[in-house]
Formats: structure tokens, C-alpha cells, sequence
């Protein structure tokens, strides 16, 4: 007889879990939701100071014309992409533009990433898809994902740097498996949220339809603002239908701010985005490595996916330093949340400073002493 499923923390959970402490005046580690702490390319109260009479009209569903082209724009600049705004549909959040690509292929199968983002799979199941799984860290990635075509698989979702574990495959990688499913007419979907936050050489951003968000480069997560780029324009047309029937538009104001912030945001200012997690994460490795952890090193994003030899189950250590005795709270989010198995957990550094690092450090030493 199987027993009852097992029971895994969510990121809100521990989300919420952190902000009950604080009410109670606890001191808190926020390392579980991903959300950055940059500064956006504009201060926001001077953006809301010029857009001006908003609020009043519903907004065309694909979205407002000049945002599209400030989204066009930017896909330009950073993604490679042409400069054309009917290729773009306007979402409301980056989670939005997740499950429009996917239910663009309702009543098919789709290959998810695991670990991956949580609402990856949830989302396909709303949008009336069978899914299977691979490997995003698998040594022959390439191989991995062609393991796992069948007959009924029309799309790939990929997603590097990679949420949780900060992954980005070396070389040509991508653009060969791109390549590959193009061959075998299935379509790539590139979840590239994290586009502009990586260590080292630029990554590539191939695919057929390419996803972003105001809340991860841009650090605007409030405004709940997301695109879809797709290189065929019925494609194109057809999500934006589909944002039509779950939503009937976004918001005018957010629309706005995410223009002005689009077009601000330019090389120079995500060189500092870069150099700014880029101190976080050198002090997390260089802690983590020094007690012992075992992890992925990240590449991009701003996320360590670690095991500790001490721990075979995770949870053991993200109850302890959840527990209300202690004098400083540390909210990490296991691995199985992310779809891996029980000996992993994600830190989120988006939101540390780097005392905040030190501080979690200790008490991480202190659970291993």
C-alpha cells in the first residue's frame, strides 16, 4: 500500500514562512524567492511622473504599439533577434509568457527541464499538455533532449541560465540543438528571463519563440510585465489570442513603465547588474566551498543549487534554520520544489547583501558544527 505523498515546502511557502518572522521582529535571510535587489534602469516614481492620463481605456490584448516596439527594440539589443514589433506579444508577467507558449501546443507533448521552474509543470497541465522531463545539466545535452522526442512532441522548453542551478551549457551547445529540433520541425522555447545576469562569456539565446520578463534584468517585479518573441508572425498571432482569452490585455501603466525602463536600459547599466551579483555570488561560492557544500557552480542568474555529504535529505536543514527558536531566520527552498530529489536546495543571493551572506554563513556553520 503507498503511503500519503510526500508533503515539499514551496518558494511561497518559505516565502511566507519568512514574512510571519519578520512581523514578529525576527532578523531574516530572504535567499528563497528569486528576486533581485539592482536598482531598475529608471527610478519608478519618476517613470509614473510622466506617463501621464492611464487607467482609462483597455489596452489592445497583444499590447500597446509603442511598448511592443520598445520590447522589439530590446530584443534586438540583447537577444539578437530582428527589430520587429509584430513579432512581439506584451504578457502579463514572465510567468504569463510561460504558459501562452505552452498553450500554444495544447493537446501535444512538451519537454520540461527538471529541475526547472516550478510552474513549468503545473502550467502544462492547465494548458492540456502531456509532458515529459530532461536533464538541463546533462553532460551531452544535446543527446538528452533528442533521447526523449517522440512522434508527439512539438516543443522544447529551455531555460538558461538556469532556475535553480545557474547553469549555462559551454560553446555551440544551444545553438546545435536548436538546430536539431528545427530538422525535426519540433519547436524550441527559450524561457531566456535571465539574459543579461551571467558570469563570464555571453550566452546565446537561440530558439523559435524567446520569453522575457521585467522581473529579473530590469529588477521590476511589482510591475508584472512579460513579451513573447516569436519568429513567425502567426505564431505570434496566435499567442496573442490566447493572451486575449486569459487575461484580455495588460495594464496600461505597467505597460508604460516597462517602455521607458526598456528602452533605458542599455550596456553600460547591465555591466553594473553583472559586476553587482557577481560580488554576491564569488562571496557564496567561495563561503559555501569552505563548509563543505557541494553545488553548481553558477554561470548566470542568481541562484547556488548545493548539497551538503551531512544532509541526505534537505528538508532536515531548511526546517532547522525555519525554526522559531532561533535568533536569525534563513529561508532556503528545497530542491524537490524544482523537481530534484530530497538532497538539494536552491539559495536565491538576489536579495543578499553581502553581510547578509556572511550572516547566513554562520549559521550554516553552526548547523554543520
Amino acid at each position: 500500500m503507498s503511503g500519503r505523498p510526500r508533503e515539499v515546502l514551496t518558494i511561497r511557502d518559505v516565502f511566507a514562512i519568512c514574512d510571519k518572522f519578520r512581523a514578529q521582529g525576527k532578523n531574516v535571510i530572504d535567499a528563497h524567492i528569486g528576486a533581485p535587489s539592482h536598482e531598475p534602469p529608471l527610478p519608478v516614481e519618476d517613470v509614473l511622473a510622466r506617463v501621464g492620463r492611464v487607467g482609462r481605456q483597455y489596452t489592445p490584448f497583444s499590447g500597446l504599439r509603442d511598448v511592443r516596439e520598445a520590447a522589439a527594440e530590446f530584443a534586438s539589443r540583447t537577444l539578437g533577434v530582428k527589430n520587429d514589433p509584430e513579432r512581439v506579444v506584451i504578457t502579463a508577467s514572465g510567468a504569463h509568457a510561460c504558459f501562452v507558449s505552452l498553450a500554444l501546443f495544447r493537446g501535444g507533448k512538451v519537454l520540461l527541464p527538471r529541475p526547472g521552474f516550478p510552474l513549468y509543470y503545473p502550467q502544462a497541465e492547465l494548458a492540456g499538455l502531456e509532458y515529459e522531463t530532461y536533464d538541463p545539466l546533462a553532460e551531452d545535452l544535446v543527446a538528452e533532449i533528442l533521447s526523449k522526442l517522440d512522434d508527439k512532441v512539438r516543443a522544447v522548453m529551455m531555460n538558461f541560465p538556469n532556475n535553480p542551478t545557474g547553469h549555462v551549457p559551454p560553446g555551440r551547445v544551444l545553438e546545435e540543438l536548436w538546430e536539431e529540433l528545427q530538422a525535426k520541425k519540433v519547436t524550441l522555447i527559450n524561457d531566456a528571463v535571465y539574459h543579461e545576469i551571467y558570469y563570464g562569456s555571453r550566452p546565446s539565446f537561440p530558439g523559435d519563440i524567446l520569453l522575457d520578463t521585467s522581473s529579473k534584468s530590469l529588477s521590476l517585479p511589482g510591475i508584472r510585465m512579460g513579451y513573447i518573441y516569436a519568429h513567425d508572425k502567426e505564431v505570434a498571432t496566435r499567442a496573442g489570442k490566447i493572451v486575449y482569452h486569459t487575461t484580455a490585455g495588460s495594464s496600461d501603466v505597467s505597460q508604460r513603465i516597462f517602455a521607458e525602463e526598456l528602452r533605458a536600459a542599455d550596456e553600460t547599466y547591465f555591466d553594473g547588474v553583472r559586476a553587482y551579483y557577481k560580488v554576491r555570488r564569488d562571496k557564496l561560492v567561495s563561503s559555501l566551498k569552505n563548509l563543505g557544500f557541494e553545488f553548481v557552480e553558477p554561470l548566470g542568474a542568481f541562484y547556488i543549487f548545493a548539497k551538503h555529504p551531512r544532509f541526505s535529505d534537505a528538508s532536515n536543514l531548511i526546517s532547522r534554520l525555519l525554526s522559531p527558536d532561533r535568533d536569525v531566520i534563513v529561508g532556503i527552498v528545497p530542491g524537490e520544489a524544482f523537481g530534484s530529489t530530497p538532497e538539494w536546495f536552491r539559495i536565491s543571493f538576489g536579495k543578499l547583501s553581502p553581510e547578509h551572506i556572511s550572516i547566513m554563513a554562520e549559521e550554516l556553520r553552526r548547523e554543520l558544527s
